[in-house]
C-alpha cells in the first residue's frame, strides 16, 4: 500500500468522525499497525491537516481541508459556467436552485442561489446528497450504465430521512428506471417534509454526466408543474452546452 492511500484512508475515517478519533481506533480501523498511523499522522499534523486535542488526545480534520475544497469549488469551471443560469431559473421559477457536482461517486452540492424570500432548505454547498432520497442524486445516478448504477445502489446504506425515503433497493433501481425515461427527478418530502425536488443531469462535451441542476419548492406553498420541470431541463441543456455537449436531449 502506497503513501498516499494510507494517508486517504486516515483522512476519510477521520471525516466521519467530527469528534475525532484515537490513534488505535485508527489504527484498528483502517488495519494498519499504530506505528505507521503515528508517522502519517505526525506529518499531517505538521502540515496542519490534522489536530490532536489536548485534553482527549483524539486526531481531529483542521480546517484548512475545508479550505482547499473551497478553493476547488471556487475554480470548478461547471459552478462558474452554471451560476448564469442558475440565477435566470431561480428568477424564473422563484425556487431555491442548487448545482451538484459528480465525482468519485459521491453527489455533492457546489452552487446555490436563493430567492429574495428567506427560506431555509436542508441542502448547503458542501452537502453530500443521499441517493434514496434526493432528486439531485437520483437524476445522476439514472443515467449512469446499469452495472455503474447497480453497483452504486447496492453499495449504499438506504437511510430513511423521512416517512416517504425509498429504502428497498429493488424500489430505488425502479424509479431510476423511470427517471432515466423522464428525463428529470422528482423527490416529494423525501428529504425534508415540506419540500419537493426536481432535479436534471447535467453532462460534458463526451456526454458523460458530471452533475446536476435542482430547484426546490415549499410543498405547502407550492406545487411542481410540468412547467418548472421543462424550465430545468432547458437550463440543464444550456448548461451542458456551455460545457461543449452537442446533444439535444
Amino acid at each position: 500500500m502506497q503513501a498516499i492511500d494510507r494517508i486517504s484512508l486516515i483522512l476519510e475515517y477521520l471525516a466521519t468522525h467530527p469528534s475525532g478519533a484515537t490513534l488505535s481506533d485508527i489504527a484498528e480501523q483502517i488495519g494498519l499497525a499504530q506505528s505507521v498511523v503515528h508517522r502519517f499522522l505526525h506529518a499531517l499534523k505538521k502540515h496542519s491537516y490534522v489536530r490532536q486535542d489536548s485534553m482527549t488526545k483524539k486526531y481531529i480534520l483542521s480546517i484548512k481541508l475545508f479550505s482547499l475544497g473551497a478553493q476547488v469549488i471556487k475554480n470548478n469551471d461547471i459552478r462558474r459556467i452554471a451560476r448564469p443560469h442558475m440565477e435566470c431559473l431561480c428568477k424564473k421559477t422563484k425556487s431555491f436552485v442548487f448545482l451538484c457536482l459528480f465525482e468519485q461517486n459521491i453527489v455533492v452540492c457546489i452552487d446555490t442561489v436563493q430567492t429574495d424570500a428567506n427560506v431555509s432548505f436542508f441542502v448547503k454547498i458542501g452537502s453530500a446528497m443521499p441517493i434514496n432520497s434526493s432528486a439531485a442524486a437520483q437524476s445522476i445516478i439514472a443515467f449512469l450504465t446499469p452495472k455503474e448504477m447497480e453497483r452504486i445502489v447496492n453499495a449504499e446504506q438506504l437511510l430513511p430521512f423521512t416517512q416517504k425515503t425509498l429504502v428497498e433497493k429493488e424500489a430505488l433501481l425502479k424509479r431510476l428506471e423511470t427517471i432515466r425515461s423522464e428525463g428529470f427527478a422528482t423527490c416529494d418530502e423525501e428529504l425534508e417534509p415540506g419540500v419537493i425536488g426536481i432535479s436534471a443531469p447535467i453532462r460534458n462535451y463526451d456526454d458523460a454526466i458530471v452533475g446536476s441542476i435542482t430547484i426546490l419548492k415549499s410543498k405547502i406553498t407550492e406545487a411542481v408543474s410540468q412547467n418548472f420541470a421543462e424550465e430545468l431541463k432547458q437550463t440543464a441543456r444550456l448548461i451542458s452546452a456551455d460545457l461543449g455537449n452537442s446533444t439535444k436531449n
